[in-house]
C-alpha cells in the first residue's frame, strides 16, 4: 500500500502535463494574459513589421506610427519572432514550447548546481518545482521568466565547467558574466538570485557579475528606455518611498494567505519547517528577499507574484531540505496534498479560455491586413490584438494614448471611447464561447 502512496504524485502530475499538451494550440493559457500578449506581440511586430531589435514595439498604440516601448530587454519577444522571420508564419505554439523547453533545461542545471552529488534530492526539487503554484503559473506561460531562469542557472553550469586552457576559462566566465547580466536586464528582480548563489557555491564570480549586470541595466533602463514614444506602459521605475512606506505592512497583511498558497500550496509549510531547521542561513536571507520585495511592491505583488521569484526558489530550496528528512510515504502523501490544491487553484491552464481565439483571428485575416489598424472593444487590455495578430486602438488602459484615441466627455463626466473612422470593430462579446 505504501508502495502506491507513493506513486499518487506522479500520477497527478503526469495528468497536468497532459493538460499542458492539450492546451499547447491556446495562444493565452493560464495567468497573466495581459503579460504574455503585450510579450508575444511585439514578437509579431518584429516579424511582420521588421522592427529593430532595440525598437520593441506593442500593438495598443493607436494612431502612433511606430508605438516603440521599451521596458525589460526585448530578447524574449524576439527570439519567438524568429521562426516567423524565416517562414512568415506566426505561430501560436513556438512561445510555449520554448518557454517549457528553457525551464526544464533551466532546472536540470539548477538542481545540478544546488546537489550536485545527491539524487534523490535533486529529485524531490524537480517534483516539488511542478507543484509549486507560482512555479507553475510564472515559469510555464510564455513570458521571458523561464529564459531568465535558464541564464541564471546556465552561468551556474558554466561557472563549475573546470578546465586548464586559461582561453578557455576566460571564454566560460565571458559566457556566464554574459548570460546574468542579460538575464538582468530582462527580469531585473532575478538579481537576489546572485547573493544566494554565492552563498551556495562561495563562487565570488557571482558577485563578480554584478558590475557588468549594472552596466546593462543602467544603459538600458535609463538611458534607452525613457526614449520610448509611450511612457510608464510597462511600469517599470518605482513608486515614491512613501507610498512604500504606506504600502508595506497592508499588502503584506493581505499577502499572507496567497502567498500560503502560491508558494508552499499550504501543505509544503511542513517541508519548509523542516528544511529552514537545517538551513537558517539561507532561510533568512529568504526571508530578507521577501520583506524587500513586498517592500518596494507592496500591493502590486497580490497579482504579479513572478516578482519573488527569487524567494520561491529558495523557498524550494529550503522544502527539498526538508522534505528528506522524512519518510517517503509520508512524503509522497503531503505531495499529494499540494498538488490537489495546485489543481484547485483557478489561475493554471487547466482551465479553459472564454474566448473562440480561432473566431477571432478568422475575422481578422477576412476584414484586415495587419498594417490597417484594427479597434479593440470589450477585450481587456491586449490580448485581443494577439488573437487578431493585429495593432490599433482599445477601449482600455486609454490613457497611455489619449492623444490618439477618439473620446466623448459625457453629460455625467464619463468618457465614451469611439472607435476611429474606417477601423474594423472587433468587439470581444462576439467571440465568448459558453
Amino acid at each position: 500500500m505504501k508502495r502506491i502512496v507513493q506513486y499518487i504524485p506522479y500520477i497527478l502530475l503526469s495528468i497536468i502535463a497532459l493538460f499542458f499538451i492539450r492546451n499547447l494550440g491556446n495562444p493565452l493559457q493560464g495567468m497573466h494574459f495581459v503579460r504574455q500578449s503585450d510579450t508575444l506581440m511585439t514578437g509579431v511586430i518584429y516579424c511582420y513589421e521588421s522592427a529593430p531589435f532595440l525598437e520593441p514595439r506593442i500593438a495598443f498604440r493607436g494612431a502612433l506610427p511606430k508605438g516603440v516601448v521599451r521596458g525589460e530587454f526585448p530578447l524574449f519577444s524576439y527570439i519567438v519572432s524568429l521562426p516567423c522571420k524565416a517562414t512568415g508564419v506566426w505561430s501560436y505554439v513556438f512561445p510555449k514550447i520554448l518557454a517549457y523547453s528553457c525551464f526544464l533545461i533551466a532546472l536540470l542545471f539548477w538542481v545540478r548546481m544546488l546537489f550536485p552529488d545527491n539524487k534523490e534530492k535533486q529529485k524531490i526539487f524537480a517534483t516539488l518545482s511542478v507543484a509549486i503554484s507560482a512555479i507553475v503559473t510564472y515559469m510555464l506561460i510564455p513570458i521571458p521568466d523561464a529564459m531568465v531562469f535558464l541564464f541564471f542557472s546556465g552561468s551556474a553550469a558554466l561557472f563549475r565547467v573546470k578546465s586548464e586552457r586559461s582561453w578557455l576559462k576566460v571564454l566560460l566566465n565571458l559566457m556566464g558574466f554574459t548570460l546574468i547580466s542579460v538575464g538582468f536586464a530582462m527580469r531585473p528582480y532575478f538579481i537576489f538570485l546572485i547573493p544566494y548563489l554565492f552563498l551556495i557555491t562561495k563562487d565570488r564570480r557571482f558577485i563578480y557579475s554584478l558590475l557588468p549586470s549594472a552596466g546593462i541595466y543602467f544603459w538600458w533602463y535609463k538611458t534607452m528606455v525613457p526614449t520610448s514614444d509611450i511612457l510608464n506602459y510597462y511600469y517599470t521605475g518605482m513608486p515614491t518611498l512613501e507610498h512604500m512606506f504606506s504600502d508595506f505592512l497592508p499588502s503584506l497583511a493581505s499577502g499572507v494567505f496567497p502567498f500560503l498558497r502560491d508558494q508552499f500550496e499550504i501543505f509544503g509549510l511542513i517541508f519548509l519547517f523542516y528544511g529552514i531547521r537545517k538551513n537558517k542561513i539561507v532561510a533568512i536571507y529568504g526571508l530578507v528577499v521577501l520583506l524587500v520585495m513586498y517592500f518596494l511592491r507592496g500591493s502590486h505583488l497580490s497579482a504579479h507574484q513572478y516578482y519573488i521569484v527569487s524567494a520561491t526558489l529558495i523557498g524550494l530550496h529550503l522544502m527539498t531540505e526538508g522534505a528528506i528528512q522524512i519518510s517517503k510515504s509520508k512524503r509522497a502523501l503531503i505531495l499529494t496534498l499540494m498538488i490537489l490544491v495546485l489543481i484547485a487553484s483557478d489561475q493554471h491552464h487547466w482551465h479553459k479560455p472564454n474566448v473562440n481565439f480561432e473566431a477571432v483571428r478568422r475575422d481578422a485575416e477576412q476584414n484586415s491586413r495587419f498594417e490597417n489598424r484594427i479597434c479593440m472593444k470589450n477585450f481587456g487590455l491586449s490580448a485581443g490584438f494577439y488573437y487578431a495578430l493585429r495593432t490599433g486602438w482599445a477601449d482600455s488602459w486609454s490613457g497611455f494614448i489619449v492623444d490618439t484615441f477618439p473620446r466623448i466627455e459625457m453629460a455625467d463626466s464619463s468618457v465614451e471611447y469611439k472607435c476611429p473612422k474606417g477601423a474594423y470593430i472587433m468587439d470581444q462579446n462576439n467571440y465568448l464561447t459558453n
